[in-house]
């Protein structure tokens, strides 16, 4: 029971990476020789706060490369996305993502994709094996 509550974060994890170290490539100077500590994010389980007013569902329109036009509700916050390399960090206000779990609420059945990756600042060249979305992440800033 432990290892099936943990999988969805797991998986959340594992898409931030991906997606991260694809945003990363516009961030990277590929002229440089010297090794670098990998840009990217690093991902905390999240929730609202005690005594925080209570998240509202948001339906939401996710046109993405691998679903056009789905529709989904955000339920509730449940990862914090902090970046680890200072490239992507603005001083005064640091960008972060936040991550919601989601609802499909198109009627439409995920059939799965396979996508070919390259993670060249953690080296993966490989397939990944797509189920359906449970996650939506969006850049935030950090103001505290």
């Amino acid at each position: 029971m432990e290892g099936t509550r943990r999988r969805p974060v797991w998986a959340v994890c594992a898409a931030v990476v991906v997606a991260a170290a694809v945003l990363s490539l516009l961030w990277t100077d590929t002229a440089s020789t010297q090794t670098q500590v990998p840009p990217g994010w690093r991902c905390y389980p999240a929730k609202q706060s005690k005594g925080e007013m209570k998240f509202v569902p948001v339906d939401l329109t996710l046109n993405g490369t691998i679903q056009l036009g789905t529709t989904a509700q955000a339920l509730k916050p449940v990862l914090y996305c902090d970046p680890v390399n200072a490239a992507l960090v603005n001083s005064t206000q640091p960008l972060a993502l936040v991550c919601y779990s989601i609802k499909d609420t198109s009627g439409t059945k995920f059939l799965g994709a396979t996508v070919g990756v390259a993670v060249p600042n953690v080296p993966f060249n490989g397939s990944l094996d797509l189920k359906k979305s449970k996650t939506f992440c969006v850049f935030a800033f950090r103001v505290s």
